[in-house]
């Protein structure tokens, strides 16, 4: 969990770095950064299972998988963002921000004994 708070705020800081340099608003700049952040981890993934893998599921099924299940989390959350701000009628990017913070809180490193 610690891992993510610090990942979040160092987006969060890049944002306010790309704004202050007149690269683009913050919260757009922050938007673009944390799903720039999750393409770079899938980019990394699927080179190390396309170049690492030895049979066919190790060098195109995990990458494949990988490739939707991030799509579809995504999606999930640039949808669950929209809603929210037509719900509550907030702007998008900061919608966008509580959610990814939310997400960060909400996420447990313990697992569950059986």
């Amino acid at each position: 969990m610690l891992k993510k708070f610090a990942l979040w705020f160092i987006c969060f800081g890049l944002s306010f770095l790309a704004e202050s340099l007149g690269l683009a608003e913050q919260g757009k700049a922050f938007l673009l950064i944390n799903l720039g952040e999750d393409c770079l981890i899938l980019f990394f993934i699927l080179i190390v299972c396309l170049l690492g893998g030895d049979g066919l599921e190790e060098r195109i099924g995990i990458p494949v998988l990988s490739a939707v299940i991030f799509a579809v989390a995504v999606l999930i959350i640039l949808v669950a963002t929209w809603c929210a701000t037509k719900l509550f009628d907030i702007d998008y990017y900061v919608v966008f921000q509580i959610m990814t913070f939310g997400q960060c809180l909400c996420t447990s490193t313990r697992r569950k004994d059986d």
